[in-house]
């Protein structure tokens, strides 16, 4: 089953929202991202489809009367597809009951305090707003995915992106942190797209396939696989990527968007950041094994408590971590 989520509090503009419904439903290269086209290639889908419109009324704050045309056309589009399926202000599993205050996003560019000791490892030099978005600063300072930045920083030596959905793909925020030399790093299947909305400078882009090695600013850089196995949000096929990056003698892997498979077993770093929201990646069950078998200095779970996943399941890992590899340190950054 396709399943699309339209979250008002997460789209802004209207490039975002078709950005979401071309992604999550696979539409065709002709879609012309308009309303005619969007009902044209609803009336077509030949897969059950789900499409969910959650917090309508902030996304009719945001978007207007486009949003309301849109839902007008979804529903429209149910009535005379019986395999998709619409639904209004309905929850994500697990995100039910949370605060304003845990879904508002905090800024990726606080400082961090450098003097507090952790078990194993200090990891007070990384820092993560929400989702994916990672800030690691060392003698360089490295972004991952950057999404909802608040404050503008123009701090970036590196950003890194995993792939291109709105959540890690954020024009808006790359354009907050970067600064006249950054570095774009990217999947080549990306390279058009990032090209045309990174605002990166002319010659300051890098795009790789899976399986890769190389250095960029004295960071040392493996690519890898990022994928699911059997769902379709993050198919093999578009060899989107995690990142092992070296710095300061730390290797640091940022998993991005993926199940456990294979490809990602052969890792070796000394710290983790993993998705565990479950649903679009690995869920915190499938994290803690695979953190098990990995066997990391630290764990830094990522990608749950807003747009999917429960806030508490970063202490859920920690639990399971607890009575299977308890020599493994795990931070929390999402609070």
């Amino acid at each position: 089953m396709l399943i699309c989520t339209l979250d008002g509090n997460n789209i802004t503009d209207r490039d975002m929202l078709h950005d979401i419904l071309s992604d999550s439903l696979r539409l065709p290269d002709w879609y012309g991202r308009n309303l005619d086209a969007l009902y044209d290639c609803l009336t077509e889908i030949q897969e059950e489809t789900e499409i969910r419109i959650l917090h309508k009324e902030t996304l009719e704050d945001h978007l207007g009367r486009h949003a309301m045309a849109v839902t007008k056309v979804l529903k429209e589009a149910c009535g005379e597809n019986p395999r998709i399926h619409f639904r209004e202000d309905s929850e994500m599993p697990g995100t039910d009951n949370f605060p304003d205050s845990y879904r508002k996003p905090l800024t990726a560019c606080q400082k961090t305090d450098t003097n507090k000791e952790y078990r194993h490892m200090n990891l007070s030099n990384i820092t993560i707003n929400t989702q994916n978005s990672i800030r690691i600063e060392g003698s360089k300072i490295l972004y991952f995915d950057p999404f909802q930045v608040e404050d503008s920083c123009q701090d970036a030596d590196l950003v890194f992106i995993t792939h291109e959905h709105y959540d890690h793909f954020d024009p808006d925020s790359i354009a907050k942190v970067k600064k006249d030399d950054t570095i774009l790093i990217a999947p080549e299947s990306m390279k058009k797209k990032a090209l045309s909305k990174s605002g990166i400078a002319a010659g300051k882009w890098v795009f790789y396939s899976p399986g890769e090695t190389d250095e960029q600013g004295g960071v040392a850089i493996q690519t890898v696989p990022a994928y699911n196995k059997l769902k379709p949000f993050h198919p093999k096929m578009k060899k989107w990527l995690g990142y092992v990056v070296k710095m300061d003698d730390i290797r640091y892997y940022v998993a991005g968007d993926t199940d456990v498979n294979e490809d990602i077993r052969k890792v070796q770093c000394d710290v983790a950041l993993i998705p565990i929201g479950g649903y679009y990646t690995m869920d915190r069950k499938q994290a803690a094994e695979y953190v098990a078998e990995l066997k990391p200095v630290a764990v830094i779970p990522t990608h749950y408590g807003s747009i999917i996943g429960s806030k508490t399941d970063g202490q859920d890992l920690t639990a399971a971590l607890k009575s299977m590899a308890s020599n493994i340190q795990v931070e929390l950054k999402l609070h």
